[in-house]
């Protein structure tokens, strides 16, 4: 997993996040995948599924991360976050930061539906303005398909994606995405599918080791 030099950018200068927006709202619910103690990962194998999603983010799309529980889909996104910072993508790619959306404490909090939808439109807000920021949201359904808990805010995220100020690294399972996002077209239009895959017996191994 490391970073070829003849690719990467190096890390940031101390003055480069003066160049970006504040982000209050959203630094209370999120998680920075990008700092150094996030990468308690060991990436083995499936170096092909971060190179889609460059691609994919690269591109103008947003992506969503498909994979059976266990498979390893938050190391896939903490060895990304963990490259972009580093430099270790493409200049479109360069110092991004993946920050984890905790929605579940942003609904918690606030009572009344309309105060959630405008915090949440507050968080994306936020996030696009800022322009060095890609969301990691798990389980991306439960906020945009009324039939899981009763929320519907596909529209806030949609048009935040509309203005193609911000991406998302969705993350679900294949049944998931099946039941409740496909039939969502104003959602899906916006994402690519990127399948991570059960490591290998012997990666398996490697793993373990």
């Amino acid at each position: 997993t490391s970073i070829d030099p003849d690719t990467s950018f190096g890390r940031p200068g101390v003055g480069l996040e003066l160049l970006f927006g504040y982000t209050p709202t959203l630094n209370q619910f999120s998680t920075d995948l990008s700092l150094p103690q996030s990468y308690s990962h060991r990436l083995i194998g499936r170096e092909q599924v971060v190179s889609q999603m460059e691609r994919a983010l690269t591109a103008g799309s947003s992506v969503i991360l498909m994979g059976d529980p266990g498979v390893g889909k938050k190391t896939i996104v903490l060895e990304f976050a963990h490259r972009a910072a580093a430099g270790g993508l493409g200049k479109t790619m360069a110092y991004r930061r993946v920050l984890e959306f905790d929605y579940n404490a942003l609904l918690s909090e606030a009572t009344d539906l309309n105060l959630k939808k405008t915090k949440l439109a507050q968080v994306f807000e936020e996030a696009a303005v800022a322009g060095n920021i890609i969301l990691a949201i798990r389980d991306i359904h439960r906020l945009t398909n009324s039939q899981v808990e009763g929320y519907d805010f596909t529209d806030a995220v949609t048009q935040v994606l509309e203005k193609g100020e911000l991406k998302i690294i969705a993350i679900a399972t294949p049944s998931d995405y099946e039941r409740f996002i496909t039939a969502n077209l104003r959602l899906r239009k916006f994402f690519e599918r990127v399948v991570a895959t059960a490591p290998t017996k012997d990666e398996a191994l490697l793993i373990l080791v």
